[in-house]
């Protein structure tokens, strides 16, 4: 339902609401789409290792699935990653040029990801799940390695 509402609102209804309405309205919306992950995850054979990578993989949801808290790993962008990365993307641009307040639609789409990282991390923790905190200073090969580690591929 809320996937719904949001691919039916405008961009200025979607990014001109507080944090902490946005903030709720993704996880309800991501809470949605797991179902359509779980669905795809569950067709797959269960005797192949399997990983599974996205905003939608809610750790609260994700623990139900697994054995042992080591199967799972969350990694969340710092802040200053985040705005940084984020405003340097072009399909962003091409979004908030159809707001009434560009700067403002930007500010509240990088606060509710803030608040996103902040909350994954925390409910990660709470499920004893390993935490990656990216601030950017590392490759995405190292990045790698360190997610290869975790799962003892190496």
């Amino acid at each position: 339902p809320t996937m719904y509402r949001w691919a039916h609102s405008s961009w200025d209804e979607l990014w001109m609401q507080s944090q902490e309405a946005l903030l709720e309205q993704a996880i309800a919306a991501y809470t949605d789409h797991f179902s359509l992950i779980l669905e795809d995850l569950l067709a797959t054979d269960p005797s192949v290792p399997l990983l599974a990578e996205g905003t939608a993989l809610l750790p609260g949801l994700v623990a139900s699935l697994v054995a042992d808290p080591q199967q799972a790993l969350c990694v969340v962008p710092t802040e200053k990653f985040q705005r940084e990365l984020y405003a340097q993307r072009d399909f962003i641009h091409h979004i908030l040029k159809d707001c009434r307040d560009p700067d403002q639609a930007f500010k509240n789409w990088m606060d509710r990801d803030v608040a996103f990282a902040l909350w994954v991390a925390e409910e990660a923790r709470s499920h004893d799940f390993h935490v990656i905190v990216n601030d950017g200073s590392r490759s995405i090969e190292d990045n790698v390695v360190q997610v290869a580690k975790h799962f003892g591929l190496f």
